[in-house]
């Protein structure tokens, strides 16, 4: 069975001691009698429960216990208090990193049960943790699938979505994008061109160049993706991407012809990276591009097709290591 850590900070030496033996049958227990003692401990050691007075060195426990997030953020907090302080009591209760607030004179009984619920919050955290990181890993291993069961109806597509999805994120880092943002523009890559689940086999297959019917249906595609994906609320993020990739920043593009900045902006980085990765991929009508060449095509589109700004850091990025796969991009 798993020994759990316990810190306790207590400038009183009478208090430090009957707090170790309270809990040291049950659990490994650590004591600090100063804020420079805490701070080396806590710094070098993971603990599940962090016990603090309510005022060390001048520093309340609130801002202790806030401080030492930075080394044990996950560890549960407990402030033990000398005296009834109403204005404390209601920032405990009002800051949700505090889990329980013992009023002095505690006996060690209370104080042993108190422990002991806050392990259970601790595992009960990790659990959940654990789950829903599971849960985003199954949630990746579906998007990738179906990304790739709709890249094997063509055979030129194959991984398209996926080198799309990491140059996206590589160009929208450059832009200090939030990481929350980051996660779902990738996902969103993996599905930007569902919706061609909707267009006929044989336009796959077709070796020539597509003609103007053909091209209704492409167009459709983004549509089409947007239907698939409403009825889904975690995918509410994505549909923006999926809809408006194939805008066109002049406002000759489709479906909604937006123009500039109207244009999503994760819609205008998938734009770049798309349009490139089709450029230097191989077609049934077409061998592809040279990435030198693909760099002069979508230069020559800035602020036409594509947002100028974007397109500079992206041949920026290209051109600083002179890659030759979209892999080598630096994340």
């Amino acid at each position: 069975m798993e020994r759990y850590s316990v810190f306790v900070l207590d400038e009183d030496t009478e208090n430090r001691k009957i707090i170790k033996i309270a809990l040291e049958k049950d659990y490994d227990v650590v004591v600090a009698a100063n804020l420079e003692e805490a701070e080396e401990i806590l710094k070098n050691r993971k603990f599940q429960v962090l016990i603090t007075d309510q005022m060390v060195g001048g520093v309340t426990g609130l801002d202790l216990l806030k401080r030492a997030n930075q080394y044990n953020p996950d560890a549960v907090k407990i402030i033990l208090a000398s005296y009834a302080d109403a204005e404390m009591l209601l920032n405990v209760i009002n800051n949700s990193n505090v889990f329980r607030y013992i009023l002095k004179p505690w006996e060690p009984y209370e104080l042993r049960i108190t422990v002991k619920n806050a392990i259970e919050k601790y595992v009960m955290t990790e659990e959940n943790k654990s789950l829903v990181g599971r849960l985003k890993e199954s949630y990746s291993k579906t998007m990738l699938m179906l990304a790739n069961a709709l890249e094997a109806r063509d055979k030129f597509a194959q991984g398209h979505s996926e080198r799309v999805g990491y140059a996206s994120v590589c160009i929208a880092k450059r832009f200090n994008t939030p990481q929350s943002e980051l996660d779902f523009l990738y996902s969103a890559c993996l599905l930007h061109d569902i919706g061609k689940i909707g267009v006929p086999e044989e336009i796959y297959r077709k070796t020539g160049k597509l003609d103007e019917d053909d091209l209704i249906y492409i167009k459709a595609h983004t549509n089409i993706g947007e239907r698939i994906l409403s009825p889904i609320p975690d995918f509410k993020n994505m549909i923006p991407i999926v809809k408006h990739h194939h805008e066109r920043v002049d406002g000759k593009g489709y479906p909604s012809g937006l123009v500039g900045d109207k244009i999503p902006f994760l819609a205008r980085v998938v734009a770049v990276a798309d349009t490139f990765d089709a450029i230097t991929s191989d077609r049934p009508y077409r061998k592809g591009k040279t990435f030198e060449e693909a760099i002069q095509i979508i230069k020559e589109e800035k602020g036409a097709q594509l947002d100028a700004q974007i397109v500079d850091v992206f041949v920026s990025m290209l051109e600083a290591k002179q890659i030759s796969s979209l892999w080598e991009l630096d994340m």
